[in-house]
């Protein structure tokens, strides 16, 4: 079974949208799986994952 988390340039090729489009227009809807934090961003920051069943139930839930 693959557990690879997904990066938000996964999202964004699963959804064959742009990453601008992910980052600007679905990341910040309330109803978008919620990101893991992983502390490992050092001075950056955390590096945020999500959880793939998670982005395809919500693709799913939201299809026309």
């Amino acid at each position: 079974m693959n557990d690879k988390l997904w990066r938000d340039e996964d999202v964004a090729e699963y959804l064959g949208v742009s990453m601008d489009t992910v980052r600007r227009k679905l990341l910040c809807k309330s109803t978008f799986p919620k990101a893991i934090q992983l502390p490992t961003g050092g001075t950056r920051g955390a590096h945020r994952r999500w959880v793939p069943a998670e982005v395809k139930k919500w693709v799913l839930k939201h299809r026309g």
